[in-house]
């Protein structure tokens, strides 16, 4: 009935990203309160892996916006063909998306990053031919809120890029500021 898709059509817009159709920042913070709080009584592992396209802006001035918009929309689709159904893929902001990997180590977190960034690098997005996104990784400590948590994944996505983009960095917990 009308008001049964037009509560649909609420629910899409509160939940989803218009132009990626994958879920927006609002759903991902409430997925991973969720997550933090299965893998605090569980004892399990979570992970999250940030990452952001490189020079997305120089994209957006060199092909327009609607090139850009383009890229945005493949590469949702590529990565969203790429982790797992049960991996939960929402764009932050922008150029930037997060994916929530639960039952997941670090290692493992690492391992599909950088399987990520070889599908992307390799794929031959229409106008602009050849993106690169640079990725941060980390683990969930059960002593942390989920704010502290995002904090290191964007920690390390800023040492990719320091360190020349199109790399994957991890980060451990504050004892190991360092990448790993």
């Amino acid at each position: 009935t009308a008001l049964e898709e037009r509560s649909k059509e609420f629910e899409n817009r509160a939940n989803y990203d218009p132009l990626t159709r994958i879920y927006n920042r609002r759903r991902f913070l409430e997925i991973l309160d969720r997550g933090i709080n299965n893998a605090r009584r569980l004892n399990q592992n979570l992970s999250i892996i940030f990452f952001d396209i490189d020079h997305f802006k120089k994209i957006n001035d060199t092909y327009g916006h609607n090139a850009g918009d383009e890229v945005l929309k493949t590469l949702a689709l590529l990565t969203s063909s790429t982790i797992r159904s049960s991996d939960v893929f929402a764009r932050w902001g922008g150029e930037e998306f997060l994916i929530l990997l639960e039952s997941t180590t670090i290692e493992n977190a690492l391992h599909l990053a950088e399987k990520l960034r070889k599908v992307i690098m390799e794929y031959s997005f229409p106008d602009v031919k050849k993106v690169t996104c640079s990725f941060g990784v980390t683990a969930y400590h059960h002593d942390e809120t989920g704010e502290v948590f995002i904090s290191r994944a964007d920690s390390a996505l800023y040492h990719a890029k320091e360190g020349g983009r199109n790399r994957v960095v991890g980060k451990k917990k504050r004892l190991a500021e360092t990448p790993v």
